[in-house]
């Protein structure tokens, strides 16, 4: 198995965040409304914020890749008192 955990690249992120959809859509419906999730995907997944973040030195993203197709991500950000927060990390159902 091709397998393989690598920093987001800006020529996938278009996938990762159609990944974070794909990942909502399925999973939060039973507890969060329909226009609740498009308003947090909105926030959280729009391709130029992902963007915006991967510019930062302080802020990254991972995606697991396999046999080149992203199946999960993650982002970290700095926490507080030094601590490295895992901001969101999402598999695909």
């Amino acid at each position: 198995m091709s397998v393989a955990i690598s920093p987001l690249r800006d020529d996938e992120v278009e996938a990762m965040c159609a990944l974070a959809g794909t990942v909502w859509r399925h999973h939060y419906p039973a507890i969060i409304e329909s226009a609740q999730i498009e308003y947090m995907l909105a926030q959280r997944y729009d391709p130029a914020l992902v963007r915006e973040e991967l510019a930062q030195s302080d802020i990254w993203w991972d995606v697991l890749s396999e046999y080149g197709v992203i199946v999960a991500f993650a982002s970290c950000a700095p926490g507080t008192g030094g601590e490295v927060k895992l901001d969101k990390l999402y598999v695909h159902p």
